[in-house]
Formats: C-alpha cells, structure tokens, sequence
C-alpha cells in the first residue's frame, strides 16, 4: 500500500506542505494529515492568542515578580512642605512615606466594559504626628499635623488617604511664596 499518492506536476509537486494550492490533486492520507495538523496548530494558536488578551492580568500579589534592581514598596524618608494657607511661612519636615514599586500590568486591547485596576504604593499603617508653623498671627492654628508610614503594602489607591494622581506637585512644594525657612 502506497501511503503518498503522486501528484501532477504542478499540483503539490516540489511545494511545501504549507504553501500547496488549494486545487491541489495531491489528497493521500500523508497530504491529508499535514493539512488537519496545519488547521489543529492555527486554532491551537488563536485560542492561546485570545485567553492571552482577554483575560484580566492584574496580579493580586504584592511585591511577586518584582526584580532586585527595583525597590519593593516600602517606608523611605523624604523631606515635605508644612504650610497653612494664613502662615507667612513654609517650613521642612522630615517625615517617613510609602515609595517603591508594585507589580503591575497593563492589557494589550482596551475594552471599557473591564475594569482594571491597578495596585500601587500606599500605608498599611500610619501613625500622626504635629509640629508648630512659625509665622502665623495671631488667631490662627498653628499646629501642623503630617502622616508618617510606619508600614507599607500593594494595593488599591485610597483618596481619603493618598494623592492618587498621575504625578502630584511633589510633597517639598510650596503654594505660599515665601520659601523655606
């Protein structure tokens, strides 16, 4: 029995497998194989394509997967600006915020109707603490209170505690144009 049927010239002779035109007279079991292999590889490809794109990829995970040459979330010490809106004065705190990196992930097609959100830098515990604005007159409160991480964490971010904006002014700005004293 002869698995591999010969074909005219023309009609799959010397052509790929994967190239053979669709006219071809080339049907032995050998031929026929290729072509349902081919068909199997195309939808196998195409399924893996659309779970990649439509499945959500937000990691539920803190700081997994996040290289050493990127710093963890973690508390770090910055200087920030104390100020009121009636103080002639802006005044250097040194204080303790979140900073680092959370693992996130970005999808490939948008699509409005999935929400996707993203994890970011922010307190998991936070004490506060008070100081006293120089320069201001009289009948104005001048104490000052400011947060201070004490612990830090991945998750979503929360407005009633943190700047959830793209890029804030930065916290060692001032609005008052006295500078610092």
């Amino acid at each position: 029995m002869k698995l591999i049927q010969e074909c005219e010239p023309g009609f799959g002779g010397g052509y790929p497998w994967h190239v053979l035109p669709r006219t071809s007279k080339c049907v032995g079991p050998a031929l026929k194989w290729e072509a349902f292999l081919f068909t199997v590889g195309k939808i196998l490809l195409l399924a893996a394509f659309f779970l990649l794109v439509a499945t959500p990829t937000a990691s539920r995970r803190s700081n997994a997967g996040i290289t050493s040459h990127t710093p963890a979330c973690r508390p770090i010490n910055v200087t920030i600006a104390a100020e009121k809106e009636d103080c002639l004065v802006c005044m250097p705190i040194t204080t303790t915020i979140c900073s680092g990196y959370c693992e996130t992930r970005e999808m490939l097609l948008k699509d409005e109707r999935i929400v996707f959100n993203q994890r970011v830098c922010t307190y998991k515990e936070v004490r506060y603490e008070t100081m006293l604005l120089r320069g201001c007159p009289a009948g104005v409160d001048p104490i000052f209170t400011y947060p201070v991480a004490v612990s830090c964490h991945c998750d979503l971010c929360k407005v009633a505690s943190s700047d959830c904006t793209v890029q804030g002014t930065g916290p060692n700005s001032c609005s008052n144009p006295n500078p610092f004293v």
